[in-house]
């Protein structure tokens, strides 16, 4: 997006702050059994989903642990009783994992329902992983269960000491200006590149709300979902704009490109029903404008409008 006024350039950062009850880590966000420590037979609290799954003697600093035993094949988790997550709202969640044995294909996976971090090759030692989120605007109760799993993955793979906490984002400020992860201004040219492979995963500066689940480094549009951005750069104009959109797996349906003056009166500018990238521009009667709000959705193909 090209901005009206120049800017020098420099880049944005985000520092997820605690927002804790009291003044120690311990007063976050209950998690049922976190260490798995309670429990006759299995853990107090979790649920195990598949074929092989175990509560082990020995954890990280603890009596116990769980594991989950893949073939190279199919999908294994425990699964959490729900959790009491607010709507549109951040949390870190922090964890232990090791592997013990097996690996070379597949990979752990993580986290609430709506928003999976799959871990890749994990060492033998116990690792302490941070993962960041943000809820949908609307919470399904089920979806905000947390699961600890494999997919795909040969082999077994223990996690323990699990801590949840509410967060704040507090961004880099310069001149009046603020920007986190994945924003950047070059002269006078802003630009905004999603920051699904950074530390905040789904959560982004822009984000205004979505309804959509987020898998590891990207979106998983289904029927009724949708994200929102809202790009606005301080109080610069913003004089000529443009959303690239990538879609790199495609079942059915199409995504749908939408852009807004406020946020509330929508125009459609494109949508993208294959693989592949779309370079769609914002209507010239629409800038300059002090911010731009974008809105994906998935659509079926069904619905779709007569626009001749």
């Amino acid at each position: 997006m090209r901005l009206s006024n120049w800017i020098i350039t420099w880049m944005g950062i985000a520092v997820y702050v605690f927002r804790l009850g009291g003044c120690c880590m311990a007063q976050g966000v209950p998690v049922p059994n976190p260490s798995f420590e309670e429990g006759v037979g299995q853990p107090v609290g979790w649920t195990f989903v598949g074929g092989n799954g175990s509560w082990l003697d020995e954890g990280w600093e603890s009596a116990h642990a769980v594991a989950v035993t893949g073939n190279g094949e199919d999908s294994t988790y425990w699964l959490s009783e729900p959790l009491a997550l607010e709507a549109n709202a951040v949390y870190v969640l922090r964890f232990h994992v090791r592997a013990i044995d097996g690996g070379g294909g597949g990979t752990p996976i993580t986290g609430p329902g709506f928003c999976n971090r799959d871990l890749g090759e994990i060492p033998p030692d116990w690792t302490e992983f941070s993962s960041t989120f943000i809820t949908p605007a609307q919470v399904d109760p089920e979806a905000t269960r947390l699961r600890f799993g494999q997919w795909q993955r040969p082999g077994t793979v223990a996690f323990d000491a699990l801590e949840l906490f509410a967060a704040q984002p507090v961004y880099l400020e310069r001149g009046g200006l603020a920007l986190g992860d994945g924003e950047r201004i070059h002269g006078n040219e802003y630009e905004f590149r999603a920051p699904y492979y950074a530390e905040s995963r789904n959560c982004s500066r822009p984000l205004a709300h979505h309804q959509c689940s987020f898998n590891t480094n990207r979106w998983t549009f289904g029927e009724g979902n949708e994200v929102v951005y809202r790009q606005k750069v301080g109080q610069r104009m913003q004089t000529k704009a443009s959303i690239e959109v990538n879609v790199n797996y495609h079942e059915g349906g199409e995504l749908v490109v939408e852009v807004s003056a406020d946020g509330k009166s929508w125009r459609e500018i494109g949508d993208a029903r294959e693989v592949g990238l779309r370079t769609l521009n914002v209507p010239d009667d629409l800038l300059p404008a002090n911010q731009v709000w974008v809105r994906l959705r998935a659509r079926s193909v069904a619905e779709k409008p007569d626009l001749t």
